[in-house]
């Protein structure tokens, strides 16, 4: 399997390093790096640095994730803030777990080895959540125009606490009962470059506008989202 390592940055060149030495550990055969950040110029192997003018928009991650889907050069890419490092196993897990996938979540740890917002529901999704940015109170953008409600026989039967943000889907669960309410964290995730190309981000939305929400709700209807539990990353910071 080929990859496509894409990390976005604020400048953060500790971190950034530590991640690419995480990914050159795990010794994949066919492999690149593209770091998209201010002031970024890494020498380091498999490594291309594009430079970021963050005072067009601070917190324009939406734009740096698509420079990356358009220079990918494989067809597997992860997405990956630069508080993200890889497992010893990770690329062992995804040669065990395969390449047939269109969007795949791996666990991901918090610093305490807890979960992070890794293969999880949102119960706003649940409701028919719409979007609140600003004075804007409209359907999620490309979403489509039925809305999910909150369907009390999957609560019941699966034992959702609607008063909790997120719920947790074991790692065994297939993910096939619960496409609509899956909510992927852009801190992480890997996907096929013609998925992304299709959805690319939207760039009008900027960090902590819910542009992974707009993301995963926009190409749920036509691909699947699936989780790969042989695979982990981790977080460099507490989240």
């Amino acid at each position: 399997m080929q990859f496509t390592f894409g990390i976005i940055t604020n400048n953060n060149i500790n971190n950034v390093n530590i991640i690419i030495n995480s990914i050159e550990e795990l010794h994949i055969p066919n492999y690149e790096v593209i770091v998209v950040g201010t002031n970024i110029d890494l020498k380091r192997k498999n490594t291309t640095s594009i430079p970021f003018n963050e005072t067009i928009y601070p917190g324009w991650i939406t734009k740096k994730k698509n420079i990356i889907t358009k220079e990918a050069k494989y067809e597997n890419i992860v997405y990956m803030h630069d508080y993200i490092i890889l497992d010893k196993n990770w690329y062992i897990g995804f040669l065990k777990y395969g390449n047939t996938f269109d969007v795949v979540i791996n666990p991901i740890q918090n610093l305490n080895g807890s979960r992070f917002r890794d293969w999880i529901l949102n119960i706003n999704f649940l409701h028919g959540m719409k979007l609140m940015n600003g004075q804007r109170n409209t359907p999620i953008i490309n979403a489509p125009d039925e809305w999910i409600q909150v369907n009390e026989n999957v609560v019941k039967k699966y034992n959702i606490n609607l008063n909790n943000q997120t719920h947790y889907l074991s790692y065994d669960d297939d993910g096939k009962n619960w496409q609509k309410y899956i909510y992927i964290s852009g801190s992480y995730w890997v996907a096929k470059k013609y998925v992304m190309e299709e959805f690319p981000l939207n760039e009008n939305l900027l960090h902590g506008q819910g542009e992974d929400v707009v993301w995963v709700q926009s190409l749920r209807n036509k691909y699947v989202i699936s989780c790969n539990k042989e695979s982990t990353s981790k977080l460099l910071k507490g989240k």
